[in-house]
């Protein structure tokens, strides 16, 4: 069987443009479904929208 879909698993990741050096950001645990990104230029930050989380 594979593993739960109920899981805390989502994580995020950066690369290089062509896809190397692949990079985990924000581990598993720490946010469950990662959507909407958004660079803050101002502040130099990463956001997103988590759908079951239910906050930014």
């Amino acid at each position: 069987m594979g593993r739960s879909v109920a899981a805390n698993d989502g994580h995020l990741m950066r690369a290089a443009g062509d896809g190397t050096d692949p990079e985990v950001i924000v581990p598993n645990g720490v946010t469950w479904t990662p959507r909407q990104l958004v660079i803050g230029t101002t502040s130099e930050r990463l956001y997103w929208g988590n759908r079951e989380g239910m906050w930014v």
